[in-house]
Formats: structure tokens, sequence, C-alpha cells
């Protein structure tokens, strides 16, 4: 099995992202050896080059996860839009507003996953945003529909590191978790 798990890099008045430093600590762990690990500046550029480069054929999953850092819960995002819109700048100052991020295109995607993975302090919601995770969810779910690779994305909220609630520890393991749900219940309807 193949699996791409993709994070962001700091932005905004966040200097510190979960995403990325979860990607640093488990990028080694014996258990997610299966797994890949790729950190997206949070650029519009840099989300553009990166899915226009990827051979998305080549994964079984890509799991990709994004700060929230309005929330205190994890959310796996059930759809993403076709639209960026944020007044937020990018980390190379490039802001976006009501653009089509695929041209006649779907007004929305939804995840492609066959079983949802299930957790009791997992929250679905149907609202990525506007902004780059929606931006980079809509381009993988965009590229994979003519292929069997299932993507999905996670938002999670800041650590307590970082003015967040949660214990840098227990969100880690719980991403560490969705990986392993996601590709174990979702593994057996690919055969």
């Amino acid at each position: 099995m193949k699996v791409l798990v993709t994070g962001f890099g700091p932005f905004a008045q966040n200097c510190v992202n979960p995403t990325q430093e979860f990607a640093s600590l488990y990028s080694s762990d014996e258990d997610l050896t299966f797994c890949s690990f790729e950190v997206l500046e949070v650029s519009y550029q840099a989300v553009a080059d990166f899915t226009r480069q990827i051979k998305i054929r080549d994964w079984d999953f890509v799991i990709s996860f994004g700060l929230s850092s309005r929330s205190q819960a994890i959310y796996l995002e059930e759809y993403a839009y076709n639209l960026d819109d944020c007044s937020v700048p990018d980390v190379l100052g490039e802001t976006r507003k009501s653009n089509p991020i695929e041209t006649n295109a779907p007004e929305k995607l939804g995840t492609n996953l066959q079983n949802l993975p299930k957790r009791d302090w997992l929250q679905i919601s149907q609202d990525p945003g506007r902004y780059l995770c929606n931006h980079l969810y809509y381009r993988l779910l965009h590229k994979a529909r003519k292929t069997t690779t299932r993507c999905c994305f996670f938002h999670v909220p800041q650590t307590s590191k970082a003015g967040g609630e949660i214990e840098a520890e227990l969100l880690y393991k719980r991403m560490k978790s969705l990986i392993l749900g996601v590709c174990e219940s979702d593994a057996s309807s690919r055969v």
C-alpha cells in the first residue's frame, strides 16, 4: 500500500503548524512506513505546483491535514468546493476572491473514501472554508476522479504549545490513528 500524507507549513499568525510538526515527528514511525510525507508551503503557487506534479495514480491514498486555528476539534471534510474566496493572503501575499479553482468543473466534489473512519472525537464537516485547504483538497479530488486513488482531508486544531487547547502528543496520536483507520477501513473496498 502506498499512502501520501500532506500537511502545511506556518502561515499568517500561526507560527507553528501542527500538521508540519506531525510530518516531521512521524515520518519515521514504524507503524507508518508505508506513508510518504509532504509538507506544502501555504501558497497557491506551491499547491498548484504540487498538484500539477503529483502522479495521483501512483498512490492508493492521499490523506491531507490542515490547520483550522478557530476549531478545537478534528474534522473530516466531506466536500471540497470549486472556489477560492478568502481575504487572508498566502505566505507570498496572494489573495483570491471568488475565483474558480478549475474551469468547467463541478461546483463541489466529495471525498471518495468508501468507508469513513469512525472515532468518538472525530466530527464531520461540509465546509472546509475557501482557503488553501479547500484549494488543495479540490485539486486532489479533481485529479483523482478517474483513478482508484482515495483522497480525504482532515482539519485539526492548534496545539496547546501554540495557544490551542489540545496537547500536541494527543493530537498527533489521533492523526496517526486516522491514517491507520482510513487505510484499514477503506482498503477492503479496494480489493
